[in-house]
């Protein structure tokens, strides 16, 4: 797997009130203490967090990666800083 994925996570970090503050829509929300999608065996997050997929890492090329983590950041800058700053980060 070819990970293209901005994240945020942290031990103490409340993805609920997170996501009750802000506009943007993760693709993948995980908290502290769920059992992780794709292991093998009993493993369980030890942080909670947030990810967004910014493209399949398999077929973008990796020099048009950059672009495209560019302009995410670009659109979502106020929002992405409020995320940097809420607690538990």
């Amino acid at each position: 797997m070819n990970e293209f994925r901005l994240f945020a996570h942290g031990g103490v970090f409340d993805v609920d009130a997170f996501l009750t503050s802000t506009t943007l829509r993760p693709d993948d929300v995980w908290r502290r203490g769920d059992q992780r999608r794709y292991a093998c065996v009993e493993s369980r997050h030890p942080t909670s967090g947030v990810a967004f997929v910014l493209g399949d890492g398999l077929s973008v090329p990796f020099l048009k990666q950059d672009g495209i983590a560019v302009a995410y950041l670009k659109e979502h800058r106020d929002e992405l800083r409020a995320l940097a700053r809420f607690p538990g980060v």
